[in-house]
């Protein structure tokens, strides 16, 4: 970039009627007045940061080394397209004379030229009260950093030069080049880091926690067993026998053998010489959810 030919004060004065120019020659070709106006924004900025001549934005070479930086690859490849349209349409509009760009309009105003270092072509103030002061706050090295106000006409720009030449226009990026942690100080002390503990350490306290589950799981293990303990040894629920008035139904809990012997006992003879049965009430049943077969559920004889 640095071979290519600078631009002159005879560039800077006419490069706002070929940005207009150019601008209105991309109207006609039916591209979107969106996109016309990003183009032709790109093509002053290009201008103001590179201060190349208006043949070099032209070339083949300038697209080839625009296309290939940072900043190009960064903004999807918008400042390459506005330098190979800006050099197709340079190619076309040969000597006609170009149109002139309108007062006050921001895109078409390119920035002041400034020819020499390259601290002087970013025309940064470092003496400025201002600039001295944010070299304070920044808590820049005394050597190898600049830091200044670079004047555009689009707004100053607040710029921390590194010895590398890179420059950094907010507090985070220049904490981060420092390796500090944001917002803090080179002077500020970085906190020791605690050690890292060894393997008996571990050992002993994966140790500690195993002791510690199982004291808290053994009295939950030893209630489990009690209970069921307990339910094992619950004594089995004894036959409960009503007192009943002679001549009524009583209830009773008797096993099978003993229901059907009732169920057969003889009651004496009744008048027509056949033998009479106890009066008795079988109640039988079936239980749906269990799909059981009938089954004894209740047998009532009257007491003797």
């Amino acid at each position: 970039m640095d071979q290519l030919s600078s631009a002159t004060e005879q560039d800077a004065l006419r490069m706002p009627d070929w940005i207009y120019t150019f601008h209105q020659w991309m109207l006609t070709t039916g591209r979107k007045d969106g996109t016309c106006k990003t183009y032709a924004n790109t093509l002053r900025l290009l201008f103001d940061e590179d201060s190349k001549a208006i043949p070099v934005l032209a070339s083949e070479v300038y697209f080839v080394i625009t296309k290939a930086s940072f900043k190009n690859k960064s903004g999807n490849g918008q400042r390459a397209a506005s330098a190979k349209l800006f050099g197709e349409f340079f190619r076309q509009h040969g000597d006609t004379p170009l149109e002139t760009a309108p007062d006050g309009v921001r895109m078409y105003q390119v920035g002041k030229l400034v020819v020499g270092t390259k601290d002087a072509k970013l025309d940064l103030d470092q003496q400025s009260e201002e600039a001295k002061k944010l070299r304070v706050a920044l808590a820049l090295p005394s050597e190898g950093w600049k830091c200044g106000i670079r004047k555009r006409a689009s707004g100053d720009l607040i710029s921390a030069i590194s010895p590398g030449g890179t420059a950094y226009n907010d507090r985070e990026a220049v904490d981060e080049r420092l390796g500090r942690t944001p917002g803090s100080s080179s002077t500020a002390p970085v906190p020791p880091s605690e050690p890292a503990p060894s393997r008996r350490e571990k050992a002993s306290t994966a140790k500690s926690a195993e002791a510690s589950q199982s004291g808290t799981s053994a009295p939950k293990a030893k209630a489990k067993a009690s209970a069921k303990e307990r339910a094992v040894k619950a004594p089995a629920p004894t036959p409960v026998e009503e007192k009943i008035e002679e001549g009524t139904l009583v209830r009773k809990a008797v096993s099978l053998e003993e229901a059907f012997r009732l169920l057969n006992g003889s009651g004496g003879t009744s008048k027509d010489g056949r033998i009479a049965r106890k009066p008795s009430l079988l109640v039988a049943g079936r239980d749906p959810s269990a799909r059981l077969t009938n089954r004894l559920h209740g047998l009532y004889v009257q007491q003797d």
